[in-house]
């Protein structure tokens, strides 16, 4: 249509109305449905469970080590000094041959060994057949090895009521691990 006047474009629409108003307040940061805001909420409530079980099973090992540690050492207490390990041994084995006293005046070694009951044991067999006999020592002559470590020489005499005696010389090694015990007797 070559006959027509010139066409203007098209008038753009009108502008939508505004919605109408409702009763609903327009949403902000701060009121998000729960369902978005609860992942980022359970986070920290599993770190801090994460770290409290963490924490719990620290605290449960830490103790059981303790407790492992507590229950292996060797508690007891050894003689003040050699001389009194030495007299005290040799009271329990030859005066009241008490084979289990004298193991708890040993050191752990000789407790393992059965050395000491072995000598109890023979000192009896000795005993059997003697008429009241007395057992007396001569006082511990402390030979230094060592700070913690040392030997003491000793004469052990048997006298009998019949007039008969006898002797032996001993020497009694003794170690210092929370205070003195006896580890060895040999005949010297």
């Amino acid at each position: 249509m070559p006959d027509e006047p010139d066409q203007q474009p098209a008038a753009p629409p009108p502008p939508a109305a505004p919605p109408p108003p409702s009763s609903t307040p327009p949403a902000t940061p701060s009121s998000t449905p729960p369902s978005a805001d609860a992942p980022t909420r359970r986070r920290p409530a599993r770190r801090l469970a994460l770290l409290t079980a963490l924490a719990a099973i620290v605290l449960l090992c830490a103790g059981g080590g303790l407790t492992a540690w507590l229950v292996s050492r060797d508690t007891r207490m050894g003689a003040s000094d050699p001389a009194v390990a030495v007299n005290e041994f040799l009271t329990t084995v030859y005066t009241a041959r008490d084979t289990a006293r004298a193991a708890d005046l040993t050191c752990p070694a000789a407790q393992d060994s059965g050395a000491v009951r072995a000598r109890v044991n023979d000192l009896d067999a000795m005993l059997d057949g003697l008429t009241d006999p007395a057992i007396t020592w001569t006082p511990p002559a402390p030979v230094r090895d060592g700070d913690d470590r040392t030997a003491a020489d000793v004469t052990v005499t048997l006298a009998t009521t019949d007039e008969r005696t006898s002797e032996q010389r001993l020497r009694l090694t003794v170690v210092r691990d929370n205070g003195w015990w006896v580890c060895d007797v040999a005949s010297s």
